[in-house]
């Protein structure tokens, strides 16, 4: 039972993934519009290797690390500043009319 447990799991939480629309989608389709149709599969190929690192990272202890205090405040102000820089080239091309 526990092998179907983790199946159905798997299958909602990827089916969930797949139903949300996000930055990779457009990326997607930015890349193939461009590129054509090599580009949906060149992405997918790098987000499975960045989630495949991910995951081996995670097995090997970087969980412990992620959940030091400092960590978590450090990545809280690196990810807020980037928000903010993104926030602002957003505004910056709607003002010179680039969107």
């Amino acid at each position: 039972m526990e092998l179907a447990a983790i199946f159905s799991t798997a299958f909602v939480v990827g089916l969930s993934g797949a139903m949300m629309p996000g930055p990779l989608l457009t990326v997607t389709i930015g890349e193939s519009a461009r590129r054509g149709f090599a580009a949906g599969p060149l992405i997918v190929l790098g987000h499975a290797i960045l989630e495949g690192a991910l995951v081996v990272a995670l097995a090997l202890g970087l969980a412990a690390l992620l959940a030091a205090p400092l960590v978590g405040k450090v990545i809280a102000v690196v990810g807020g500043l980037f928000l903010i820089y993104m926030g602002w080239g957003m505004g910056r091309d709607a003002w010179l009319g680039r969107v």
